[in-house]
């Protein structure tokens, strides 16, 4: 393709239908319409993003929490760098917590085009790769905001189209992982409430703990040297064959309209919420933000149901009495949680905490949780990509439907780190339409053949009566000791059988337990689970 011909592609987006819709209405603001498209497959995410970064005519920025050097990561940095060189201005925004630290690779990137720059939040001993002496210091220095980082997700093309969500810049959020795959959900969107996502952007841009990847002490070094040259390292942006069919596709109109345009709803309530740059100042831990208020608003909203998927269960106190609240108000609301079990989990920390506070979900909170299979039945319906390898699933949206009205999809995590450390984004809709097509897709995840269900164990007579005192005494007790009649265990939906909640009073004739640890019983993980049970209560305000 030459230039005139890829100029031309660019212009004749179809996404140029909704912004022209959405864009030329007149009023207060109030009745504007916005399109809403959900990504919920690894594939869909990627294409639209390589179109958008193809389409973009004057701005891309991105903010995100990882990016890697794998097969994805390079072929965003290559589509961002030929962006830059027609003329885009593209700012890429990274934490360097999780993401990928060599420095040459950062100074190549930092100074391969005038149009391109390249800013990290809140580094280490302001280095991309401090040594482990540097963090230990940091850490004893200032613990809370080492701690604290940027997990806003945020992609913006001319400040007209935006997506926000969980996905990172790696091979496991895109259906190409090669250990696991992200079962996880992006919003993309077209209208005014982009510019609010444009101003949080902008925030964290213009923060004091933003720093220019070419000013990071080792960066500086690598640019320094007589010898260096961004051309030296061009092979950073070689890209695998599997990527070619997709940018063949990414700029094909009848694709784009098929998959994205055709599927968008038109909604009229939307509303956009970030963390303000360095979250809460408290002196502790804790203290919460501006998403983390949003987000116990948000849940008391509902008045018949609540169905939310995330990766995570460790619920602080205000969390709790929050959801105490909820069902004081309305004691029959149901709470369906999609989450991981230990087989497909990517935390093994965050999982014990969950398992060690189960009874508490189950008995206290009533909540209904189903623990996804890492090779679920409807594995070929969730993956975008099929790859000769199959490898396993891990949940990791972050979703909540209340009532089948509203909608939340964002980076929030349930737990204590999104509560009241990391900053983060979500973004809400109200909408019955999107709502309802958002709880279809949990409602596949969590449906027995994808997903076990956690149920209170059937009472054993006599032995039931001391098995409460018993779990208490053990969760306490690092040994390898197994006392086998804990209150809850994991569920399979026996043959023939209609799923019903784990309260009913036929639950156990309906089901049959697979243990607490399905796929993983009497191995190392599961000893490896029941040590950090014992020992993970004092990590909670940083998991």
């Amino acid at each position: 393709m030459d230039m005139t011909e890829e100029k031309e592609g660019l212009l004749n987006s179809p996404f140029q239908e909704l912004i022209e819709k959405s864009f030329d209405q007149k009023g207060d603001g109030s009745a504007l319409l916005h399109y809403v498209n959900i990504l919920n497959t690894g594939q869909n995410a990627l294409l639209a993003r390589i179109h958008l970064i193809r389409a973009a005519q004057k701005s891309i920025c991105i903010q995100t929490y990882i990016w890697g050097n794998d097969d994805i990561g390079k072929l965003f940095i290559s589509e961002l760098v030929a962006a830059a060189k027609r003329g885009v201005q593209v700012k890429l925004l990274i934490d360097p917590w999780a993401s990928y630290k060599d420095p040459q690779w950062v100074a190549s990137v930092s100074e391969v085009h005038s149009n391109l720059e390249l800013k990290y939040y809140n580094p280490n001993a302001k280095e991309i790769y401090p040594s482990t002496l540097d963090i230990i210091r940091e850490s004893v220095l200032n613990f809370k905001q080492v701690n604290q980082r940027m997990h806003n997700k945020l992609f913006i093309v001319d400040e007209k189209i935006g997506i926000t969500g969980r996905r990172n810049y790696e091979n496991d959020y895109y259906d190409r992982g090669n250990e696991k795959n992200f079962k996880d959900r992006d919003a993309l969107i077209v209208g005014p409430v982009v510019k609010k996502m444009m101003k949080s952007f902008w925030e964290f841009w213009n923060y004091s703990l933003s720093v220019q990847g070419k000013d990071l002490l080792d960066v500086r070094e690598c640019l320094e040297k007589e010898n260096f040259s961004p051309s030296n390292i061009s092979s950073c942006f070689c890209l695998e064959n599997h990527i070619d069919e997709l940018k063949k596709i990414a700029m094909d109109e009848g694709t784009i309209q098929s998959y994205f345009i055709n599927k968008s709803f038109a909604v009229k309530k939307v509303q956009f919420v970030a963390d303000y740059p360095g979250k809460n100042q408290s002196s502790t831990l804790e203290g919460g933000g501006i998403v983390c208020d949003e987000f116990l608003k948000f849940k008391k909203k509902a008045k018949k149901s609540i169905t939310a998927q995330t990766p995570y269960l460790v619920l602080d106190q205000r969390s709790i009495e929050n959801i105490k609240e909820i069902r004081e108000q309305q004691s029959d609301i149901e709470f369906l949680i999609s989450t991981n079990s230990l087989a497909s989990t990517d935390n093994i920390y965050t999982y014990s905490y969950a398992c060690k506070h189960r009874k508490r979900y189950v008995k206290k909170l009533n909540f209904r949780i189903f623990e996804l299979k890492p090779f679920p039945k409807d594995y070929n319906k969730m993956i975008g990509y099929q790859k000769s390898k199959k490898v396993g699933l891990c949940v990791h949206a972050k979703t909540f439907v209340i009532d089948s009205a509203a909608v939340w999809i964002g980076s929030f995590n349930f737990d204590a780190r999104s509560l009241n450390l990391n900053t983060e984004t979500a973004l809400i809709i109200e909408d019955n339409n999107v709502a309802n097509a958002v709880k279809k897709n949990i409602l596949v995840d969590i449906s027995p053949q994808n997903s076990w269900t956690v149920g209170r164990q059937d009472k054993v007579p006599l032995i039931s009566y001391f098995s409460g005192f018993m779990c208490k005494i053990i969760k306490y007790i690092p040994v390898k000791f197994k006392w086998p009649f804990c209150y809850t265990s994991n569920y399979e939906l026996k043959k023939n059988k209609k799923p019903v909640p784990f309260y009913h009073e036929q639950f156990h004739d309906h089901y049959k337990s697979v243990g607490p640890y399905p796929d993983f019983n009497y191995t190392i993980r599961e000893i490896e689970v029941m040590l950090l049970k014992a020992l993970i209560e004092f990590a909670r305000p940083i998991l």
